[in-house]
């Protein structure tokens, strides 16, 4: 099991695991990595060498837009990575001049502007970050795993996550100091959360009211 050859680093002072390496469980993951000595990112499927698709996320043909802010915050954490995005070719896209923007004060005038990003697709994307996080001597990725559920201490406070390895019939445990979720939609995590005595979180949802057109 993959995880197994580096069990020597889960003896380390700090440990953290991410469940899921979507942005989320990889920009996660990047953080951490300044704040433990060990982080473990946990991925269902196997994920590719090149960037393509895989069948964990069946959103991936869609169309996926890099806006302003989120290309700003990937800078900050992966220095370079725009001009990465360029040099692949990427295109760029200026919000303001090539898009045309509904607001409670009318529709946006098109004009040049600071607002440009370069948009690519989420497969290359995910494929580039996992790239510049292999930089990270203190990450390790542990793929084909599924997570099955929460270990608890005495105290009954979350000290670990149970594994199911798929290319495997044992199943293993990977202690932690911290647990963060980022398998998405589809999270087994509130059924987790329950099982060891909590109450479901409450469910928050956020209309974002975004409208655009070209």
């Amino acid at each position: 099991m993959p995880y197994l050859k580096n069990e020597h680093k889960q003896n380390a002072s700090s440990h953290a695991v991410v469940i899921g390496s979507g942005i989320t469980g990889l920009l996660t993951a990047r953080v951490l990595v300044e704040h433990f000595d060990f982080v473990t990112i946990v991925e269902r499927d196997e994920l590719p060498e090149l960037p393509e698709y895989r069948q964990g996320v069946p959103q991936t043909h869609h169309v996926h837009i890099l806006l302003t802010q989120g290309q700003q915050i990937l800078e900050q954490l992966f220095p370079g990575i725009k001009a990465q995005l360029e040099k692949a070719g990427a295109p760029s896209i200026d919000w303001v001049s090539d898009f045309t923007t509904l607001n409670m004060w009318g529709w946006v005038s098109r004009t040049s502007s600071e607002l440009v990003t370069y948009t690519c697709s989420r497969v290359f994307l995910e494929w580039l970050i996992r790239q510049r996080l292999s930089n990270y001597q203190n990450l390790e990725f542990v793929t084909s795993t599924l997570f099955k559920g929460l270990l608890v201490n005495t105290e009954n406070q979350v000290s670990g996550v149970k594994l199911h390895c798929k290319n495997s019939t044992l199943d293993t445990e990977l202690t932690a100091d911290l647990v963060v979720d980022a398998s998405g939609r589809n999270s087994q995590l509130p059924k987790f959360l329950e099982d060891i005595g909590y109450q479901v979180p409450k469910t928050t949802i956020i209309n974002s009211f975004w409208f655009f057109r070209t």
